[in-house]
């Protein structure tokens, strides 16, 4: 019981009672803050961020952190817009752009793997190159028309 006791006073456990407390909170000033409907539309909103903080959870437990994340992001969205514009088919455009994000997780990962860089330097240096990249392919510039499915 003692080891329990301490891992209730830990700090997991001080962020435990602030979740159930900011949770208890949201119930009572939404009522519909804890139906299902809510939940499912909060994750329709948020899956994005969940896919990137699932496995930037496990770079930080190995004791690493990757800044390129979202630049990666952004140039992929950027090619499939570019594509798309381009006339190439947005299921085409989709797999592209998933591939050209697989090459820069492994451009970053063999400077860090096989070089031995700092994963801080590595993924800073990807960030600002991957997002000139990007700005290069859009040139400020706003593409749209994109089909009812994709949006």
């Amino acid at each position: 019981m003692n080891a329990k006791l301490r891992r209730l006073l830990s700090w997991e456990g001080l962020l435990l009672a602030i979740f159930v407390l900011v949770a208890a909170v949201n119930a009572n000033l939404a009522p519909a803050y804890l139906s299902l409907n809510n939940q499912i539309n909060l994750f329709q909103l948020s899956i994005e961020k969940i896919i990137v903080a699932l496995v930037m959870t496990f770079i930080i437990i190995n004791g690493e952190i990757d800044l390129s994340v979202a630049s990666v992001m952004g140039l992929a969205a950027c090619i499939v817009a570019v594509l798309f514009d381009r006339g190439a088919p947005m299921e085409l455009a989709i797999v592209v752009a998933l591939l050209a994000g697989a090459l820069c997780g492994a451009f970053n990962g063999f400077w860090v793997a096989y070089v031995g860089l700092p994963s801080l330097a590595v993924t800073l240096a990807g960030m600002i190159g991957f997002r000139g990249v990007a700005r290069i392919l859009i040139e400020d510039r706003s593409i749209g028309g994109f089909p009812a499915w994709f949006t």
